[in-house]
């Protein structure tokens, strides 16, 4: 979808510049029209635009605006150096080879345009060109009213449609009120004439401000990496992604290409879509689209509210739920409270709105201390591999380990899946089955960080062990292990130590990391 978005973009520009000849080869900015010698250098251009139009992109430093509509028709216009380009003297086999041709070789197959309409003349004495046409650019139909005329510099106005295969009469109208006046560009002689009470919304000026529902409490990633996500202890995650895209219109999303995109996105897992709720429309003039989908991956149901809107980058919203009959009434009403702010993503006006009372924990900003129990003097350090070992006279162990898992939940763990997972690990090949007992666990959290905590005992090789296991999010997913070979019950030493664990600024891989020795250890 973002490369079609695109390519309609440079289209424009081929349409507008094939075929044209330079001053050099035509001698001179002075042109003879039936109205005498003009010199259209002294000139630049204004022209209707249609009431639907609401948002504007771009800028005249960039040298390109354009106008959406929320029904995903654009205008856009381009002025580019080179006003010495006399467009009345295109014809129109040199347009239509030259994009056909230009098109071919960057698309890397056969590009047709078709339904071709062309013409030649003047622009109140400056000359011109127009072209309607019919294209089909990677599977997207589309329809182009384009007109090259020379001013100050070479314009190039375009209005694009979903493709028809005719001429609008609204496309007429507009080409027809095109008109130029003394001025240039850079200069506010240039722009489009509104109708009373037309408003055009810069959406490129904009980011967002959403309602985080109470239960959201730990935050993950940053702005510098363009996602932030938000997690509730009961597994619900709202994420925002921001990308510095130019060229793709929310309004322009139609269900078909959402769907394409959503299953390209879980391409690697089995996934299967079971049903969709799909709508096009504004927040606050900025162009978006929403849907809410019913999910399954790799077996496990989820609702999903997703948000696609323009600002000053294109932004994704996405609330995702657990269950296939969990609620959805709350992710429609945190879709409806997505408002649009003047600012940008980098700064303060992006952001969650928090209710009285309600804070966040980054966890990515902390890792864990933990003090360690008398009689662990020895430790197997190595942080490379994200593993840290400290062993006891007596043989029990304490282990951490620290992965890499932006996005794994601790508080998604279940203890039927822990269960599954322990019995199978310490199961012998040509023993009896081990089953784990005196088994306990919850989730919660650890200064604000989500948490899992999960304890059994158990008879595997013929000796009793138990095992205290916490699994906690930091700057990376942290699992903690305290072994007691030989006891068969949690002890108040285990105990002590689990409460001890806690967050503290930091990484994994600096001096905060690490066990709290007893006094007079090393």
């Amino acid at each position: 979808m973002k490369r079609v978005l695109s390519g309609m973009l440079a289209f424009m520009l081929v349409l507008g510049l094939c075929g044209c000849q330079t001053a050099a080869e035509k001698g001179g900015k002075m042109w003879l029209s039936q109205g005498g010698e003009v010199d259209y250098s002294q000139y630049t251009f204004q022209f209707e635009l249609p009431e639907k139009f609401t948002m504007k992109q771009g800028s005249k430093q960039d040298g390109t605006i354009s106008y959406s509509s929320p029904d995903g028709d654009s205008i856009s216009v381009t002025a580019a150096a080179g006003s010495d380009i006399f467009a009345s003297d295109v014809t129109e086999e040199e347009v239509v080879s030259e994009a056909q041709e230009t098109f071919s070789e960057l698309l890397g197959s056969d590009f047709e345009i078709k339904n071709v309409e062309f013409s030649t003349g003047t622009i109140d004495g400056c000359p011109s060109y127009q072209i309607f046409c019919s294209m089909e650019v990677l599977g997207a139909a589309w329809d182009q009213m384009v007109i090259c005329v020379n001013g100050d510099k070479l314009y190039t106005f375009t209005y694009s449609n979903n493709g028809g295969g005719t001429k609008t009469s609204e496309m007429e109208r507009w080409a027809e009120s095109i008109r130029a006046v003394p001025g240039s560009f850079d200069s506010d002689a240039f722009g489009p004439i509104l109708s009373e009470g037309q408003e055009l919304v810069g959406y490129n000026w904009y980011t967002f401000q959403f309602e985080l529902p109470e239960k959201f409490t730990m935050q993950q990633g940053s702005k510098q990496d363009g996602s932030v996500s938000y997690y509730s202890l009961d597994g619900d995650s709202i994420s925002v992604t921001a990308e510095e895209e130019i060229g793709t219109i929310a309004t322009r999303v139609s269900q078909e290409d959402f769907i394409k995109n959503l299953k390209e996105k879980y391409s690697d897992v089995d996934f299967e879509l079971k049903n969709i709720e799909f709508s096009t429309g504004t927040i606050d003039g900025c162009p978006s689209c929403q849907a809410l989908c019913s999910i399954e991956v790799d077996g496990e149901p989820y609702n999903q509210m997703i948000v696609f809107a323009n600002g000053d980058r294109f932004y994704t919203f996405i609330y995702t739920r657990k269950g296939a009959d969990s609620d959805t009434s709350e992710m429609e009403r945190w879709a409806e409270n997505i408002c649009a702010v003047s600012g940008c993503f980098e700064f303060d006006e992006f952001g969650p709105i928090l209710s009285e009372g309600q804070d966040l924990v980054d966890c990515s900003q902390y890792t864990f201390q933990f003090e360690l129990p008398d009689g662990f003097t020895e430790e197997d350090a190595s942080m490379q591999d994200g593993s840290v070992h400290y062993f006891s006279q007596d043989g029990d162990i304490i282990q951490v380990t620290a992965e890499e898992a932006f996005g794994a939940l601790a508080t998604d763990a279940t203890e039927e899946l822990l269960v599954s997972v322990w019995e199978k690990n310490l199961s012998e090949e040509g023993r009896p089955a081990v089953k784990l007992e005196n088994v306990e666990f919850s989730t919660g959290t650890i200064d604000g960080c989500p948490c899992y905590k999960f304890f059994f005992s158990a008879e595997a090789s013929g000796k009793s062990v138990t095992l205290m296991i916490v699994g906690v999010n930091g700057d990376r997913l942290y699992t903690f292990y305290y072994l007691d070979n030989g006891a068969a019950t949690k002890t108040s030493e285990m105990e002590r130590w689990q409460e001890s664990i806690h967050a503290v600024p930091g990484s994994f891989d600096s001096d905060a990391f690490g066990a709290v020795l007893p006094e007079g250890e090393g």
